[in-house]
């Protein structure tokens, strides 16, 4: 295998310990367009192939819970053992693997333990490793060489089996074998051009796992980077952004099983910290080359805004509301009415979540990620800042950020609730773009920053709730029936004076709000 470090998806069986990185994207097929996969694996010369593969584990699944899947696959060239991560290794699509041949069907423990660090062995108990779920598929398989690589695509048809459980495989893997990962992004637009799909975020394994418990997946939140101040600026950027936008993509998978609110936040605030790391780097970074992907995004997390709107609506206002003289019809119909207008948004995002287009973004968006193609590079300086370790940049850029923040405030104080809108987005920006540079500063000034930053945001997002509660129940009436649309626009009319009469007092907050997180700012970087 070639092993070259190349822009892209990420690198590929870049050695790491006893594994290989291994770099692979998925598509989801459905039966409609079944024949336009095998017409497109057709152009290259096919290899069918009858797989079983069992997937091993604890009873109380030790094994996923260390961040490690185990798996013996049986096919016509014999078995294998494979070992993978759970989780990306740095790109979206690339995972540490590790394979071994077999000569008969038992887990080889040896292998197994190399895989694992110390902490992770002594939680595991081998003796008490069993089958937990297995896969049976009928493969098909090219090998498409280019000039720059070779891809691997196997179409899979089958099904996974856990216990009297079972669940249908139908999916298509890219995998880059040899050379750049621009191979790979090739391969996958041309197989989307010809096979309308969507992404594949979620393997085998999870779905396996969700027969075995019974249990879906739950919202993600943002987990803390950890990044050493000595980091070349460019490789700390590109983790920061790695990690930001894997934290929106890693709930998807949530949102289209459950539906759960939760992960219609998480996706967007994964969406928004991608977005705020590039205005911290806004300075060093050249932007006008991402083929429209930054506009692309802004527009996916607005049409998600909507659905977020009516979830807060149903889970915070209307509670707040049964505490208030509100008649019981108009609250009836408030909810019924908001809703099935977030019933009506939720299948507009699942649609736009599984259409091609989505999943041509997310390649592209993690491509652009992966190839630092986002560093500015037309002057001299910017070669220089290459080389400026992470930390140095860090609080010069916090503090930078912060002289912003405080501008927004003093026009907030003497002016009107616009101004206060204002102030709102930008405690936004600061808080989402300092969270990984305070990370990396270090120290205790940090966490109590970051702390105050959210309670001040706390404060002014409830205003906002409370000031767009008007404009939220004009565009839910568009969706009313004609015969209830009287008595929803009396019960909205109810709800916007309550809403009116709560945001007066909670603009008396505003100010000692604003004064004391602007008195600990003062303190903290003084």
């Amino acid at each position: 295998r070639d092993l070259v470090r190349s822009r892209g998806l990420g690198d590929v069986y870049k050695r790491q310990g006893v594994g290989l990185m291994e770099t692979e994207v998925r598509f989801s097929i459905n039966k409609k367009n079944k024949k336009s996969v095998q017409k497109w694996l057709s152009q290259h010369k096919q290899i069918f192939q009858n797989s079983e593969t069992v997937y091993f584990d604890t009873s109380k699944n030790a094994l996923r819970d260390a961040g490690v899947e185990l798996r013996l696959r049986r096919n016509g060239k014999g078995i294998k053992q494979t070992i993978k991560s759970v989780g990306p290794n740095g790109s979206l699509f690339t995972r540490t693997e590790s394979e071994i041949q077999l000569s008969d069907f038992e887990p080889k423990l040896s292998h197994l333990k190399k895989f694992l660090t110390r902490e992770k062995l002594c939680r595991i108990d081998f003796a008490r490793l069993r089958p937990a779920f297995r896969t049976k598929v009928n493969r098909t398989i090219i090998n498409n060489p280019t000039k720059n690589g070779m891809v691997q695509s196997v179409f899979d048809v089958g099904e996974i089996k856990a216990d009297a459980e079972t669940q249908e495989i139908m999916e298509v893997e890219h995998e880059l074998k040899q050379g750049s990962t621009d191979t790979l992004l090739e391969t996958c637009h041309e197989f989307l051009d010809r096979v309308p799909c969507s992404i594949g975020l979620e393997g085998k394994a999870a779905r396996g796992y969700r027969l075995v418990t019974g249990e879906y997946p739950e919202p993600v939140f943002a987990s803390k980077i950890s990044i050493s101040p000595d980091l070349p600026l460019p490789k700390a950027m590109r983790e920061i952004l790695q990690t930001s936008f894997q934290h929106a993509m890693t709930n998807l998978p949530v949102y289209l099983l459950t539906g759960h609110p939760e992960s219609v936040h998480q996706f967007r605030v994964g969406l928004r910290r991608l977005r705020a790391a590039l205005s911290a780097f806004a300075p060093i970074l050249h932007l006008q080359n991402s083929g429209g992907l930054i506009l692309q995004m802004k527009s996916i997390f607005n049409d998600f805004g909507s659905l977020r709107d009516a979830d807060v609506f149903l889970d915070e206002t209307l509670a707040a509301l049964k505490n208030s003289t509100i008649p019981s019809s108009y609250y009836l119909i408030l909810q019924e009415q908001v809703q099935q207008f977030r019933d009506q948004r939720f299948q507009e995002a699942r649609d736009t979540l599984e259409s091609t287009d989505f999943a041509r973004f997310i390649i592209d968006m993690n491509s652009w990620i992966d190839s630092e193609e986002w560093l500015a590079q037309r002057r001299p300086i910017d070669q220089l800042m290459f080389e400026r370790p992470i930390g140095v940049f860090a609080e010069s850029r916090i503090q930078k950020m912060n002289q912003k923040l405080l501008k927004a405030g003093r026009r907030a104080e003497v002016g009107d609730l616009e101004d206060w809108h204002r102030l709102r987005i930008m405690t936004k920006k600061v808080r989402y773009a300092s969270e990984p540079l305070l990370g990396i500063i270090g120290g205790k000034k940090g966490p109590s920053f970051a702390k105050s930053l959210s309670k001040l945001q706390d404060t002014l997002g409830k205003l906002n709730d409370l000031n767009s509660i008007e404009t939220f129940l004009a565009q839910v009436s568009l969706n009313v029936e004609r015969t209830d649309r009287q008595a929803f626009n009396e019960a909205a009319a109810f709800c916007v004076g309550w809403g009116a009469a709560s945001a007066s007092t909670a603009g008396d907050n505003l100010q000692p709000s604003w004064r004391k997180f602007k008195m600990h700012m003062r303190k903290t970087w003084s």
